[in-house]
């Protein structure tokens, strides 16, 4: 422990084990809720919008020709990545955005071929990009 962890766990008040229980009950329920909530996606039956701040992005699934799965370093954690390859364009979704968990399962529905525990494996080793193609045309 450094001098200045020292010094900030002498104004730090311990959390009582029913503080610590409360904060674990509100970040699972804030988990759930994001499990569920489409975030920035709008699903249609012939594809999916994307709502971005500066534009929309319609794409249909019978034009996502390829879809690349990895993970990208950010030095003290993993980003998992998509690239979605359609239409001689390709977009990038990452696991922090809003609707991410509901995106996982749609493609998994829509492209039954996709690996069901892709999700699970690429996690691991830590801090290997374990590029896969999870979808291919």
């Amino acid at each position: 422990m450094n001098v200045l962890e020292k010094i900030l766990g002498f104004f730090t008040i311990p959390l009582s084990a029913e503080t610590q229980e409360e904060r674990a009950r509100i970040a699972d329920i804030k988990f759930q809720e994001r499990i569920v909530e489409t975030g920035i996606f709008i699903y249609l039956d012939e594809g999916f919008i994307i709502q971005d701040d500066s534009e929309n992005y319609i794409i249909q699934w019978k034009d996502i020709d390829r879809i690349v799965a990895y993970k990208a370093d950010l030095l003290t954690v993993d980003e998992i990545r998509l690239d979605i390859f359609y239409l001689e364009s390709i977009i990038t979704l990452t696991e922090e955005l809003a609707g991410w968990y509901q995106f996982v399962e749609r493609i998994k529905i829509q492209f039954p071929n996709i690996q069901k525990n892709w999700d699970e494996e690429i996690v691991q080793p830590p801090f290997l990009a374990n590029e896969t193609i999870i979808y291919q045309k």
